[in-house]
């Protein structure tokens, strides 16, 4: 088809559009006369026409000589390879391979010239293939979860270490006796009265939470077992602390508060009013103990005295009963002065302090109490003060109504 035959096709097309079709002339083509049988049919027919020549239209591709030996092959091939290059509708389209290049079909010459232009060009041993690429993807998958594994040890580990540093006291035994280091300073201002006893059990308790950690190893043994198709899992933990692992926190030269975290006690810090009120404490809680302790011995031994001077009046012989009388007066003295001894003055300090604290927070209790009692009642006097006033209020309101009625009756009536 020249352009000659691409004027006419055009000029035809302008000239059917400008007529009012009628029904005779419904299944007749304006271009090649062909019959059809529907309307549908002849859209079609005439939609082929408009491909065919909106894709002659296009600029060529080649040089200008292949060009003008291409249109001389065309315009003698005629209107039969024109229809003859149409795709029909109802024909499925073959996909393009990425190994080969196949030619579409719409006009077999040129899209063969196209595909093996192409394929000299682009080689197709140059191309990636499917496998390739899954093989690369998998390769990149099981490297980055190495990665991330190793980052999350280092992640755990570096965690459990400041987790252990903060938890476990200071432990004298790691960063040396403070009292060899200030001679001047006595350890009992330091608060370090009670470390000595608690030493080995955080140590056996350090131990034990130490061997509970859970360790990867640095292998790639993990990642063989992993499937090769296991989806990647990018990591979510975020580090949201400062660092202060380049510290040691148990070195006596990094006492500053500076480098130490916000959580890290420093024994050097302590109040001593603070130390010396718990050690009083301390000491209080074991004296309660102690004289509870000998409230319920001498309870026992007063109950066996008792049973023994019971058993006294089974005895017949009056010698013997009097042997055991004495016997037993020199036992009862000797309960009583074992306790009834006199007690050091730091236990009756204590024991002073703790009865006039035990007063004082028994008045201050008593205080809140008659205080809360006050306020009870006076919240009370005032709901019942409002409820007289709203109950006044709607018996005068009410006694107003009445007058207002009787008024509006009165005046009514006259």
């Amino acid at each position: 088809m020249n352009e000659h035959n691409i004027r006419e096709s055009m000029d035809a097309f302008v000239e059917s559009s400008e007529r009012t079709p009628g029904i005779e002339t419904l299944a007749d083509c304006c271009l090649c006369g062909e019959n059809c049988s529907s309307l549908l049919q002849l859209r079609n027919h005439l939609g082929d026409h408009q491909r065919q020549l909106a894709l002659f239209a296009l600029p060529p591709l080649n040089s200008e000589e292949h060009d003008s030996d291409e249109d001389v092959e065309l315009g003698a091939s005629g209107s039969s390879d024109d229809n003859s290059s149409v795709v029909n509708e109802g024909q499925d389209e073959d996909f393009v391979d990425l190994d080969q290049p196949q030619e579409v079909g719409f006009f077999p010459s040129i899209h063969q010239q196209q595909a093996t232009q192409a394929q000299q060009n682009y080689p197709v041993e140059g191309r990636p293939t499917i496998s390739e690429l899954a093989e690369r993807r998998r390769m990149q998958n099981r490297i980055a979860q190495r990665n991330y594994r190793r980052k999350l040890k280092k992640k755990f580990e570096d965690f459990e270490r400041r987790a252990a540093s903060s938890s476990a006291p200071v432990n004298p035994a790691d960063q040396g006796d403070y009292s060899r280091r200030s001679p001047d300073i006595p350890a009992e201002e330091l608060g370090y009265a009670g470390v000595g006893e608690r030493v080995h059990e955080d140590d056996d308790h350090l131990q034990r939470s130490q061997g509970r950690r859970r360790i990867i190893p640095d292998d790639d043994d993990g990642a063989r077992a992993l499937d090769d198709d296991a989806p990647y899992k990018p990591p979510s933990i975020e580090r949201s602390y400062p660092d202060f692992t380049e510290y040691d926190l148990r070195s006596h030269d990094n006492l500053g508060t500076s480098l130490r975290p916000g959580y890290h006690a420093d024994p050097m810090e302590l109040n001593e009013e603070q130390v010396r009120e718990e050690e009083e404490l301390l000491a209080q809680k074991r004296l309660e103990l102690k004289v509870l302790k000998e409230k319920t011995a001498r309870e026992e031994d007063e109950e066996a005295l008792l049973r023994k001077r019971l058993d006294l009046g089974i005895l017949k012989d009056k010698q013997e009963r009097d042997e055991e009388e004495e016997r037993l007066k020199r036992e009862e003295e000797h309960i009583r002065k074992k306790y009834e001894r006199k007690r050091p003055e730091e236990e009756e300090r204590i024991l002073e302090k703790y009865e006039r604290k035990r007063l004082e927070d028994k008045r201050r209790r008593q205080k809140e109490e008659e205080e809360l009692e006050e306020l009870r009642k006076r919240a009370v006097q005032a709901e019942k003060e409002r409820i007289a006033k709203e109950a006044a209020a709607k018996k005068t309101a009410a006694e107003e109504y009445g007058l207002k009625i009787e008024s509006e009756a009165k005046e009514a009536e006259d």
